[in-house]
């Protein structure tokens, strides 16, 4: 994508579904453009590594990094909470399956679930 920019220090951010959002400073003269900073975790000017900007005369790329979620993070991010315990574990088979709505209720006191009988513990 070809944009023009005015003479100057600019705020460029590049941003695509699936990967955290790129934030660069660039400065812009009569003869080139230079990386200032990179204004994320991790990233740095004339890296291709993400996040990274790498600039070659007036080309300016971006290398954006892609979001990786671990399992808490998504359980976390659905409403769930920060430790899974075994009866949690056995409630998200059961909302897989259909059989119960996912709810993450504290405990189950000698309580079978469906996820129990599946997993041969019933």
């Amino acid at each position: 994508m070809d944009i023009e920019l005015a003479l100057g220090e600019h705020t460029v951010k590049w941003s695509k579904a699936g990967y955290d959002d790129l934030i660069a400073k660039i400065n812009v003269t009569d003869t080139g453009v230079s990386c200032v900073s990179v204004d994320v975790p991790g990233g740095a000017c004339g890296s291709t590594t993400p996040p990274g900007v790498v600039i070659s005369d007036f080309t300016v790329t971006g290398y954006l990094k892609k979001i990786i979620k671990d399992f808490a993070s998504w359980i976390t991010g659905k409403g769930g909470k920060d430790s899974i315990e075994y009866a949690d574990v056995l409630e998200i088979g059961d909302a897989y399956l259909g059989i119960e709505d996912i709810g993450f209720t504290p405990t189950y006191d000698n309580v079978l679930t469906a996820g129990d009988y599946y997993l041969g513990l019933g």
